[in-house]
């Protein structure tokens, strides 16, 4: 399997007479080593997201036998203008956190570029069934955690994240089902990301036994 540089999205949107006259090269193909990566090599390419100008997100499953004898693991990559960038990939340091990415999962990408996804932690350490998953955006070149297992939950008193799931993306903003833990208790929430906002991106829209229409400050969803 190989992944390829397409010059135009909307290829997949017009005739076949049209699309065999958009260019297009390969980039990568299996097999071949993966870039910036000791003793490693490419195996297996899944989801793609695309952008604008001429970017793109991808995942792609690795061979390291000498890192990792018989085991294959994940990472997410960012294709630019010709510049290929690890975003993420199991084994390696998980920003905002003691710990490394176990796995890597529901990727999305923003309007403006930026890179969200879910990710698992080994647990080892001061990692546990607690604090071992998580949600980490790259922006500007950079990896950052979002909110984890564990961390407060801003407008939420006394609640902590205990899970959050991608489930729907337009433009800019990002919609996540989440669960909250309580007092020991879990229950469900809702939350928003805004790519645009400076502070604070993630904010809570609702959450399990909140009146409905009693803050539009806070529930009001973009339009």
């Amino acid at each position: 399997m190989q992944i390829w540089a397409v010059s135009c999205v909307a290829a997949v949107a017009v005739s076949s007479s049209v699309a065999q006259r958009i260019a297009h090269r390969v980039i990568l193909r299996s097999g071949e080593p993966a870039p910036g990566l000791f003793s490693t090599t490419l195996r297996e390419f899944q989801i793609a997201r695309l952008g604008g100008g001429g970017r793109f997100s991808f995942t792609a499953y690795l061979d390291a036998p000498l890192l990792i004898p018989d085991d294959e693991y994940e990472s997410l990559w960012e294709y630019d203008d010709g510049s290929i960038s690890l975003i993420a990939r199991e084994r390696l340091s998980a920003p905002g956190t003691d710990g490394q990415f176990e796995n890597i999962f529901s990727s999305a990408r923003t309007a403006n570029g930026q890179v969200l996804f879910n990710g698992n932690l080994l647990n080892q350490g001061t990692i546990n069934a607690l604090n071992d998953q998580g949600t980490w955006v790259w922006k500007d070149g950079t990896l950052e955690v979002l909110a984890y297992e564990g961390q407060a939950v801003a407008g939420a008193r006394d609640a902590t994240y205990h899970f959050l799931l991608l489930d729907a993306i337009a433009g800019d903003y990002l919609g996540y089902r989440s669960l909250i833990r309580v007092g020991g208790l879990s229950e469900p929430a809702v939350f928003r990301y805004d790519a645009t906002a400076r502070d604070d991106p993630l904010s809570l829209i609702a959450r399990e036994g909140s009146l409905i229409g009693a803050s539009r400050s806070v529930a009001t969803a973009p339009s």
